[in-house]
């Protein structure tokens, strides 16, 4: 659809039509059909995120190589928790082979990290929360350590959660995962396909808007952004 045409859609229609013919790009890419898999001069020139999340990247490489095989075990909420914290593949599979996701050591994850030329995702900002320390130092000691020392708890509270929401609000108590929730819905949004929160009965009526969707929200209702 042409730039002329989609302008006299409706927001809901826009958006319906975005997330229809985004998802027919990437089932297009998948096939091997040469480009350009779409006739929207946007859609062709920039990038945009998969209507669902599954199909990102990185949850694809998540799924694929620690979810999927850890869904049934305790291990897996610490390894959510940590891996999403980097967001990044190649950092990902440094932790998956040295089983820092899954016996984490601060020390040997800091050497390990420190070596690498790239360590963080680029897709989100990962805040100090005012600290000077450096961000590896920051995320290490002071977000991923408290929960590795807390994780047989962690796991105890996990196994009585009924609702996205309550492990959300749970995971939302340490340092980082708070403000916005927007760490701690990230890390219920892999958990929800595990079986400490398959079973949610809110899975299909609760979320966590971000600044970015609550935006989103108000332009398909005609408000100020």
């Amino acid at each position: 659809m042409k730039i002329k045409d989609v302008a006299k859609l409706s927001p809901t229609e826009r958006f319906l039509y975005w997330i229809q013919e985004r998802e027919s790009i990437r089932l297009k890419k998948e096939a091997g059909e040469p480009k350009p898999w779409t006739d929207d001069e946007v859609l062709q020139r920039y990038f945009f995120t998969n209507p669902y999340r599954e199909n990102d990247k990185t949850t694809v490489w998540f799924r694929e190589n620690v979810r999927d095989l850890l869904r049934d075990s305790p291990e897996v909420v610490f390894a959510t928790i940590c891996f999403r914290w980097f967001n990044y593949i190649p950092t990902g599979i440094v932790l998956l082979q040295e089983r820092l996701l899954t016996d984490w050591n601060l020390k040997a994850a800091k050497q390990r990290l420190r070596a690498l030329d790239r360590v963080f995702t680029g897709a989100f900002n990962i805040s100090n929360s005012g600290s000077i320390k450096p961000k590896i130092d920051r995320v290490c000691d002071d977000y991923i350590e408290p929960i590795w020392k807390d994780v047989e708890k962690l796991i105890g509270d996990a196994a009585e959660w009924q609702t996205l929401e309550q492990g959300h609000k749970r995971i939302g108590q340490y340092m980082g995962m708070g403000g916005s929730g927007f760490m701690a819905y990230e890390v219920v949004c892999d958990l929800r396909y595990t079986k400490w929160l398959d079973h949610a009965t809110d899975k299909e009526s609760w979320s966590n808007p971000g600044p970015g969707a609550k935006r989103g929200l108000n332009r398909l209702l005609n408000r100020h952004p």
